[in-house]
């Protein structure tokens, strides 16, 4: 994974920034396989005692998961589930002091590895609109998990608006007020990634990532 991936991480840790973290300080991967995020993650909770309860359902990245959680010593702050994360809500209500959830996309930033464009923006849109439906699930879901006065962080490694501004907006217009975006514009290193609208674009030709 490259060190853009790791740009959700110091958007949530910089929404806590200037006030003690909670003693026993909870937070929510929902979608945390490989595991690159998780990690940086655990080494956040450890100050504060902190656990990461990090979901992938697919068994075989689970796996994976694991794996590059005991190679760099995190499994101790790290408890791993296999939960749809459609229904991390339900399971565990305002449990969260914050959740990460690094949603499924269509990955049309990952033609920057070399995979053909058409290959990802040729997409037929009744693809990109289904998994646009299925992220507002994700983050109705994600978001019910948190507690009053928590920060999530929503990010995808996609480009079209359906899947990041306009899951955003479902979120926003299903919430109402209960919803309240945080400013980005302190986020060290975003200073190319800021957008008009107060979202933060990583744009593969600009900053030489995904």
């Amino acid at each position: 994974q490259e060190a853009s991936s790791l740009l959700p991480v110091a958007a949530l840790v910089d929404a806590f920034k200037g006030s003690p973290l909670p003693a026993g300080l909870r937070v929510l991967d929902a979608a945390a396989a490989p595991g690159g995020k998780t990690t940086a993650l655990a080494s956040w909770v450890a100050s504060a005692g902190g656990v990461v309860v990090a979901n992938e359902p697919n068994a075989s990245r689970s796996k994976a998961l694991v794996d590059n959680l005991l190679r760099t010593g995190s499994m101790p702050w790290v408890a791993v589930t296999q939960l749809d994360a459609r229904q991390c809500g339900s399971r565990w209500p305002e449990e969260f002091d914050a959740v990460l959830l690094d949603a499924p996309c269509s990955g049309e930033s990952l033609t920057r590895r070399g995979e053909p464009i058409s290959e990802r923006w040729d997409q037929a849109q009744e693809k990109i609109s289904a998994l646009a439906h299925l992220q507002q699930k994700l983050v109705s879901s994600a978001f019910e998990a948190l507690r009053p006065g928590g920060v999530m962080v929503y990010s995808t490694c996609t480009l079209n608006i359906h899947e990041n501004e306009g899951v955003v907006a479902f979120l926003e217009e299903t919430y109402k007020d209960a919803v309240e975006r945080m400013p980005l514009l302190e986020l060290p290193g975003t200073e190319r990634m800021q957008t008009p609208d107060g979202y933060l674009r990583c744009w593969p030709q600009l900053s030489d990532t995904q």
